[in-house]
């Protein structure tokens, strides 16, 4: 492992200072600085559990420091190696070790010797940078707590520090990762969404003048120039349910929800409101069931079930009334919310492509749309930690269930 180094800190007596690391004011002169490594290392070779843990490669090394001098501290040879520095002479070691560490990090372990102080049954646990030889960063964690003599006095805090540079090296690049990703989702969502919205100006234009021609001209069109008209007329307003449908996914993408403890069934209620229209138009019938409730985006999911259940009203055979059933439930934190329908029905190869965008199974004279209502669907999912599967039988319907936590993860940048 690779790391930090700690803010090496000691408990003390009651009616002494607190000695900091970097800010001792020196041994006690009456005390004199003796060098303890051969018993400190007798003392380790006695620890089986710190035995084994050297043994075993699960630390780099071993430390200890007396409370009542931190001068007085010893580190395992191994350390200086990390560092690549020579190993100094027992009275060398606090500053050989003070002049290896970032200072920056002095702050971190003040605050950590205080608390020590004020819970002397608190472990010690740090991480702070130290500087090779080379200049390259090596991050320390160095852990340990207090020994006790056989009268109970506390003399020295005791402990192991593994390196744990690597580990932070890739925290690093993870960490720039995510910010590159996010910066990609932000250009991209900017840029769709600008074009879209750009666009929707000269599609309305061309769609108001194509109805004047029609209006104005009444009487003076021949047959085929009024059918011409109409077909682009109907081309015009394709193009705009497009545009419409860019522009939602485009709001998607690189979108944080906005959570909230969601009642879905009040929130499935509004959707039906909304779509009261076509459920009429179609001669539709809609069964709903109980369904949990989540953390969740309130407009996401809204569009989510106003998406899937517009499409099983709508892809459905010829003379056939749609029937809906929407239905879900939670378990071990999940949350699975199944709608099914008696429509068309999907071949199972074509699972995975139905949620790409602008895939279309079905042609424009069959079914309208525009191809993007359930990659919509995916997205939300995916924004709140989940997924969404498709089950179906051609020619008798399709089951879509959406697995959602109950409580998604805070980390939500996809």
């Amino acid at each position: 492992m690779k790391g930090e180094a700690v803010a090496l800190s000691c408990l003390v007596d009651e009616q002494k200072p607190l000695p900091m690391l970097g800010t001792s004011p020196g041994p006690d002169p009456d005390r004199p600085v003796i060098d303890r490594r051969d018993a400190c290392a007798t003392r380790f070779e006695s620890n089986l559990w710190m035995s084994a843990m050297l043994r075993s490669g699960a630390v780099d090394g071993v430390w200890t420091m007396d409370i009542e001098d931190d001068r007085n501290l010893w580190i395992n040879d191994e350390f200086w190696g990390l560092l690549g520095a020579q190993t100094p002479g027992p009275l060398a070691v606090y500053d050989a070790f003070r002049a290896l560490m970032f200072h920056r990090d002095l702050p971190a372990m003040r605050d950590s010797l205080v608390q020590l102080r004020a819970n002397p049954n608190r472990p010690v646990d740090q991480i702070c940078r130290f500087r090779h030889v080379n200049g390259a960063t090596v991050w320390l964690r160095f852990r340990g707590s207090i020994t006790r003599e056989d009268s109970g006095q506390s003399r020295r805090v005791i402990g192991a520090y593994s390196d744990i540079s690597e580990q932070k090296r890739l925290e690093e690049k993870l960490l720039a990762s995510r910010r590159d990703c996010a910066r990609g989702h932000g250009e991209l969502r900017a840029f769709a969404y600008g074009v879209s919205h750009d666009l929707k100006a000269p599609v309305n234009m061309a769609k108001m003048l194509i109805g004047e021609v029609l209006a104005d001209e009444v009487g003076c069109l021949s047959a085929d120039q009024t059918d011409l008209l109409n077909h682009t007329s109907c081309a015009i307003d394709r193009m705009g349910d497009l545009i419409e449908g860019v522009l939602e996914y485009a709001h998607l993408v690189g979108e944080a929800p906005t959570t909230r403890w969601l009642d879905l069934n009040l929130c499935l209620r509004d959707v039906l409101d909304d779509l009261d229209p076509l459920i009429a138009q179609s001669g539709g019938r809609i069964k709903i069931g109980p369904l949990p409730s989540i953390e969740g985006d309130a407009q996401q999911i809204a569009t989510l079930f106003r998406n899937l259940i517009d499409n099983a009203l709508r892809y459905v055979d010829e003379d056939t009334a749609p029937h809906v059933e929407v239905s879900g439930h939670s378990s071990e934190g999940q949350v699975k919310i199944r709608i099914a329908d008696n429509g068309c029905g999907i071949e199972p190869r074509h699972y995975t492509r139905i949620f790409a965008m602008f895939a279309r199974l079905h042609t424009r004279d069959r079914h309208t749309g525009n191809g993007l209502g359930l990659a919509v669907c995916e997205r939300v999912a995916r924004n709140h930690m989940g997924r969404i599967v498709v089950e179906s039988i051609p020619a008798k319907g399709s089951i879509f269930t959406v697995i959602l936590p109950q409580e998604p993860s805070p980390c939500k940048t996809h």
